[in-house]
Parts: C-alpha cells; structure tokens; sequence
C-alpha cells in the first residue's frame, strides 16, 4: 500500500521474507494487516469477517505461519471447554497472502501449521444463558491433524490429540470419551493406534512431557506439583513392552554434562 506505517505484530517473529500479521493504524482505525518488515509496509488489510481474529502466544494459533493466514471468522469464542485450549475457540480457517480462502473456517479449535501439518477440532456448540451472559458450551469434539491440502494425516475422530517431541510419525490421542476412554499414541504410517496407555496422563498441564528417544522409547514425564519430582513410564515401540512405570527422573553428571536418568528398581533404565 505504500505508506509508512506504526505496527504492533502480537507475535514476535517474521517468516523468511520479511512479513508478518499484526494491528497497525489506517484512516484512525487499527486493523488486522499483513506486513513487510523490509519496506514498513501494509501489504493487504485482513478482509472485514476476519478482523476480529485472535493471535496467541500460547498455543500457537492466528497470524503467519509457512504462507498461510489463520485467520477466525467468528473472533474468539469462550467456549467452556474442559481443558487448556478453551480460551481458544473460533472459527478457524487459513488464507493466502492474496486473501483467498485457502481452507475454509470451520474448525472449532485449530493450532498453525508447523512442517506442512496443523492439529484441528470439529465439534458442535450450543449456547447457554448463565448470569445475565451468553456462554458457549463445547460438544462432541473430534480432533486430527490436517495438512496444507486439508487431507486428513490424523482422522478427526478423538477426543483430544497432542504433538508429542522429537517425532512427526506419531500423536497422542484420547478416545473414547472422557468418562470411560483412555489415552493411546497413534501411528501416522499404520493409521491406528500402536499402544495405549494404563495411567492417565494430562499433556494439558504444563509440566508434563511426552517425547521420543531414538525413535522408538516413548517417555512420559508426569511433573508432581509441589514435591519437585518426576515419576517417568516409557515404552519401547520397537520391543512392544512398558521398560519402566512409575519409575523416577534425576539428574547426573557424564563428562562434565549434565543427563538425565531414568531409575527402576534402583537401576539405570535410560539415560539421555
């Protein structure tokens, strides 16, 4: 658009080619923009449905990420939603940097696209007058991964589903309902569940971990609050066994640098 401009981008970073999505001021009105850093100009105002869309830090949702606008047709709904991602919702879609839809905005909850890949929720919603406010509540959700083609990697079909560490090959999912269901890890190349889990194990709790070792030990670090201790369980994909439940996470200097140990029975299970 060609004029100097004073912009607030909400997240803290530019893709490779200098642009990134934030609010700057035109005509007395802050507006949602795409923006080039390099030249300190608008590129293209963000159309009028999409203005009221969130961008947060934690999770990642909203703004620029590899050429795509996520962008919410509905702005932000408090959707009271059990866990970490219900201050969240929208109606989630993705533009190009052209402004055409892409995919278009249907998805209840929705994180950027990272590695051509972006977690989704499908999900109804009804409305509920408490105290004077409207409230939305979440119902039937059904989470997967999609891709930029909005192939389904993952199947919409769980309660829930995570990126766990150090993999792209695998997600952790919950299914079958929250009542009676359990959490498993799904296999993108076998498209199905490859184990489930016997414990509970909440990822929404920011200290917990789920991560992969060598591509084939599964660690589940569940962080107790309060007594600076991690109980560890692990996996090994490969042995189609539990190497470790309810064993205990310390640290330990190799050559100089600090590891982490996982114990069992006062042994040293891994080390990594």
């Amino acid at each position: 658009m060609g004029n100097e401009v004073e912009f607030f981008l909400k997240q803290d970073e530019y893709d490779e080619n200098g642009f990134g999505v934030g609010c700057a001021w035109v005509n007395d009105e802050c507006v949602l923009c795409l923006f080039n850093k390099n030249t300190n100009e608008i590129i293209k105002i963000i159309p009028e449905k999409y203005q009221q869309t969130p961008i947060c830090v934690y999770p990642f949702c909203g703004g620029l990420s590899e050429g795509l606008i996520m962008v919410s047709e509905m702005g932000e709904i408090e959707l009271q939603y059990y866990h970490h991602m219900h201050g969240c919702a929208g109606l989630w879609g993705w533009l190009d940097l052209n402004m055409n839809v892409v995919i278009k905005p249907k998805y209840l909850y929705a994180l950027n696209f990272c590695n051509g890949r972006a977690i989704v929720c499908k999900g109804e919603w009804s409305v509920k007058n408490e105290n004077e406010k409207e409230e939305y509540w979440c119902e039937n959700e059904q989470w997967g991964v999609i891709d930029c083609a909005e192939r389904e990697i993952v199947p919409c079909r769980f309660d829930e589903i995570n990126k766990i560490d150090e993999t792209e090959e695998y997600y952790l999912v919950h299914e079958g309902g929250w009542e009676n269901g359990t959490y498993a890890v799904y296999g993108v190349k076998e498209k199905a569940i490859v184990f489930a889990l016997d414990f509970d194990f909440d990822m929404g709790y920011m200290f917990n971990q789920c991560f992969v070792i060598d591509d084939r030990i599964f660690v589940f670090n569940s962080h107790i609050s309060g007594e600076e201790k991690d109980i560890i369980d692990a996996y090994d994909l490969m042995e189609k066994r539990w190497i470790v439940q309810g064993g205990e996470l310390e640290g330990r200097e190799f050559n100089g640098q600090t590891r982490s140990v996982i114990y069992k029975d006062g042994k040293e299970i891994i080390v990594f």
